[in-house]
């Protein structure tokens, strides 16, 4: 089984992207930068996979950040669609506060990021966070999808 835990902006892109056509990609703040072609890029990379999971700390603050994005019917749709990923579709990691602390990078990286840095040797992680790439790559190069740099490899090659 190819287990990929999806980290929050790049989760945000693909709720976002998959409700309303993925119109509402522009209308985000939390999406500036991002356009469909990034959410159908992030499709592709997801085809790959059997099983999607996430940590309480990425469900809460995907969850905090697009309450904050949006309104009416589009909120509606958003959390409609995040609660059947979060009951239904993806899978959750117990949360460890004991484990998820460890180490001198939480106090570097927060709670969320930290939780990954443990979580790398049995998950595929795909992120587009600036700052954890490093610390995944110098534990398990093979477990880390950076987004960012998938997507300027893709892009050099049309």
């Amino acid at each position: 089984m190819k287990k990929l835990i999806i980290d929050t902006n790049l989760l945000i892109l693909y709720v976002v992207g998959s409700i309303d056509n993925a119109k509402q990609i522009e209308n985000s703040r939390h999406l500036s930068g991002f356009t469909v072609k990034h959410y159908d890029f992030l499709l592709e990379l997801m085809e790959d996979y059997d099983e999607f999971y996430f940590t309480p700390y990425i469900a809460t603050e995907t969850s905090n950040l697009l309450h904050r994005d949006f309104h009416g019917w589009v909120k509606t749709q958003v959390f409609v669609f995040l609660r059947t990923l979060f009951t239904e579709v993806f899978k959750i990691i117990e949360a460890i506060p004991q484990r998820d602390t460890q180490g001198f990078t939480f106090e570097r990286y927060g709670l969320t990021d930290n939780s990954l840095i443990h979580l790398i040797n049995d998950y595929v992680i795909l992120t587009n966070d600036q700052d954890i790439p490093n610390a995944l790559y110098g534990i398990k190069p093979e477990n880390v999808l950076y987004y960012k740099l998938l997507w300027e490899v893709e892009q050099s090659k049309k």
